[in-house]
This record gives C-alpha cells, structure tokens and sequence, in this order.
C-alpha cells in the first residue's frame, strides 16, 4: 500500500470550500461562554498552591512557607537546647575539673 503524499492531501483539503455556519454560530459561542462562566470551579489546596507558585502569588507563597519551616525549626531548636546543653555540644567539659572521659585526673585532686 503506498503511503499518500502530505502536501498532496493538504492540497485537496485547501480546494475543499468551507461549510458555511450557522446563522446562530455567534450567539451559541457567547451562551456557551456565560454558561462556563457560572459553573463553580473547586480547586483542591495542592491546586491553589501550586497556582500560586506558578503566578503572580509566588513569592508570598515562597515567604509564607519559609516562615512556617523557621518556627518550626526554631520551635524544636528551642526544645533540643533543654535537652542537650551548648557546652555538651562543643565538648567543652574536657576543660572541668571532672572530665568524663579522664578518670585518672581524680587522683591528683588535692583535698
């Protein structure tokens, strides 16, 4: 079977006349329009928020989401800080007269 020539097709199509429209074509095309206008539209939260990053609401989208990250990283800082102390931290009980990893240093304790 041979294959038929695009621009041999695009030709006949082009010579083809166009059927005419409907007298109401116009009128048709602005009911359905006021009609789609009037349905509501529900957009799930994943929607929105990914409407806004990608339009004009971006950057407070951006602003509002680096602000809940921060609380909560500030918010577990501050209760991570209770639990373990900033001198633990940097290991600075090596300098304290009772380090817990020298045992040896009690001996030279005077009384």
């Amino acid at each position: 079977m041979k294959k038929p020539n695009v621009d041999e097709l695009l030709k006949s199509y082009a010579e083809k006349p166009v059927p005419p429209l409907p007298s109401n074509f116009e009128d048709a095309v602005w009911r359905e329009i006021r009609l789609r206008r009037q349905i509501p539209v529900h957009e799930s939260f994943f929607n929105w928020l990914a409407a806004c990053v990608w339009r004009e609401h971006s950057a407070a989208a951006f602003v509002v989401a680096a602000m809940v990250f921060g609380a909560g990283l500030a918010w577990l800082g501050q209760n991570a800080s209770a639990a373990y102390p900033i001198s633990r931290a940097l290991s600075l009980q090596v300098f304290s007269e009772q380090p817990p990893t020298l045992r040896l240093t009690t001996l030279y304790r005077q009384p």
